[in-house]
């Protein structure tokens, strides 16, 4: 049987990947009769001209992240390999199954997923024990490496020392590499950097091993950054998924009651899914060196609670009998801005999500009132009706779409939504030539006509460099 591996290769993504990323699947590993540490001693042959970091992934265990949410895999076994070697000392480390012990829901809290349907009697991986890491030290107990490369925090950190750079590898990215789905590669950004900063209290965890309870409390920074939190990886490239799969496992630990700030730990991605589903922040137990770290990004305390009100403002109009609806619409339309509208698409999306055909279909009727009844919903309303007008305009063209044509519709423009429509879905017909035709239009023109189509080309030539 032929023994197969996953390879992220170096230079990936345009070249955002920094050293070679190997993925195995720990049971086509056992089906080929080796061990995991055999599985890695054949990749090291493999990766005889170049160097590797390694994990072994086990896609029927679970792990958590660094701010408390359950994964529906693990890694179980992280190594470096290094021009065909593996260092005898600190080149491979297996990370053991942890059992549950009989207070591990009073200690931690946020195991309470492991209780669910999804995730019960499974495998749980997170950090080395003891034996696993062996003569290591505490600067380097979580870490694999050679000498120019490194394998750090259990396998979600692969670094190139010799360049000096990283890239971090999120257990939901890691997912999806394994399950052959969709992989987003792409720079960290400050909100990742602050994130992974937000960590919970474990007993061998993937970060902080050993008996551990208690430094790091849900609320609470391991970073104590302030501002400079948002810089510590932020121009990192990172290996994630798509935002429905990340978010899919942040809503299950909300569903089950857990709470940002009191059982998970206050991350950007955590406190924001919290807010646009209307669940539970503990706003009390995040610490004013989080609260720092937060609003350096844009997070602050009044917009958590006012994206709350909104929430639950939805659920209350769903409640709210057609009688009263409209009424009730009136005396808190000054709540109903972009966000508002926003977090009733994001609202709907998830309905659809969850094939919630009744919540779906209740949710659009009440988009549809809202249409109606307020200034912002009007607004948007013409704004997705000339969206759509745009769209059938440059379909009933059909063969006949040239330059020509669309510059017609361009110069018919009723506003700026149909505009952007256009330079969105034609853009690659906006070319010199066109342009050099609707300068001429310019020049033919008179009066309110040409500073018209003038105006349409300023705004023109800045949609198109933005697409660009």
């Amino acid at each position: 049987m032929k023994f197969r591996y996953r390879v992220l290769p170096e230079g990936a993504a345009d070249g955002a990947i920094p050293l070679n990323c190997v993925f195995i699947d720990q049971a086509d590993a056992k089906a080929c009769g080796l061990t995991n540490e055999d599985a890695v001693k054949l990749i090291a042959k493999a990766f005889k001209d170049s160097c590797a970091a390694v994990n072994v992934m086990n896609k029927d265990g679970v792990s958590v992240s660094s701010d408390g949410i359950m994964n529906p895999i693990a890694v179980v076994a992280t190594a470096c390999v290094d021009h065909g070697m593996i260092n005898p000392a600190f080149g491979y480390m297996d990370i053991s199954p942890i059992p549950m012990y009989e207070t591990m829901m009073k200690d931690e809290p946020h195991m309470r997923q492991w209780l669910t349907d999804k995730f019960a009697g499974k495998p749980l991986h997170r950090g080395p024990n003891s034996k696993d890491i062996g003569e290591r030290t505490g600067h380097n107990e979580y870490m694999t490496m050679t000498g120019r490369i490194a394998n750090n925090n259990s396998g979600s950190e692969f670094f190139n020392m010799v360049e000096m750079t990283e890239v971090l590898a999120l257990m939901a990215g890691q997912y999806e590499i394994m399950n052959d789905g969709e992989v987003m590669i792409g720079v960290a950004g400050p909100e990742v950097s602050v994130g992974i900063g937000m960590i919970v209290s474990e007993r061998w965890g993937r970060i902080f091993g050993g008996n551990n309870l208690g430094r790091y409390l849900p609320g609470m920074t391991a970073h104590a950054s302030a501002q400079y939190a948002k810089t510590v990886k932020s121009d990192y490239p990172v290996i994630a998924a798509t935002k429905p799969k990340f978010m899919e496992t942040m809503l299950d630990a909300l569903d089950i009651g857990l709470v940002p700030g009191r059982e998970l730990g206050c991350s950007p991605a955590l406190l924001c899914t919290a807010k646009a589903y209307g669940k539970e922040i503990d706003f009390d137990r995040i610490t004013p060196a989080s609260w720092i770290e937060l609003e350096s990004i844009g997070i602050t305390k009044e917009m958590l609670n006012e994206q709350k009100y909104k929430s639950e403002l939805i659920r209350r109009l769903l409640q709210t009998s057609p009688d009263s609806l409209v009424e009730v619409i009136h005396q808190e339309e000054s709540h109903m801005d972009q966000s508002f509208f926003l977090m009733l698409n994001n609202t709907m999306d998830a309905a659809i999500q969850l094939r919630d055909k009744q919540a779906f279909e209740s949710l659009q009727h009440l988009q549809e009132v809202l249409f109606t009844e307020t200034e912002y919903g009007r607004e948007l309303k013409k704004r997705a009706d000339s969206t759509q007008k745009a769209i059938t305009d440059l379909q009933n063209l059909g063969e006949n779409l040239n330059r020509d044509t669309l510059l017609d519709l361009v110069l018919a423009s009723p506003d700026d939504a149909y505009l952007q429509t256009l330079a969105g879905l034609a853009r690659n017909g906006m070319d010199y030539e066109f342009f050099t035709k609707l300068s001429s239009r310019i020049n033919s023109a008179e009066g309110e006509e040409k500073e018209r189509f003038t105006g349409i080309r300023t705004q023109l030539l800045d949609l198109t460099q933005r697409i660009d």
